[in-house]
């Protein structure tokens, strides 16, 4: 069965997009500081996190043969 390796695929990828919120949000609020944290969340989650899962859910997990 096809869909086994694709679930395994999208806890990875959607793990992928946690790490990156995580690491992303850390690294801004030590170089700026903790005020604005959720603007700077915000940022991420719009210019980096939907267009990667945008591009690996689409093209790379659920992609039509």
């Amino acid at each position: 069965m096809t869909y086994i390796p694709k679930f395994i695929k999208f806890n990875f990828v959607s793990a992928g997009a946690l790490l990156i919120q995580a690491v992303g949000i850390q690294i801004i609020v030590n170089m700026f500081g903790k005020k604005f944290w959720y603007l700077y969340k915000a940022a991420i989650i719009v210019f980096i996190i939907i267009p990667y899962s945008y591009f690996l859910y689409n093209k790379v997990i659920w992609k039509e043969k």
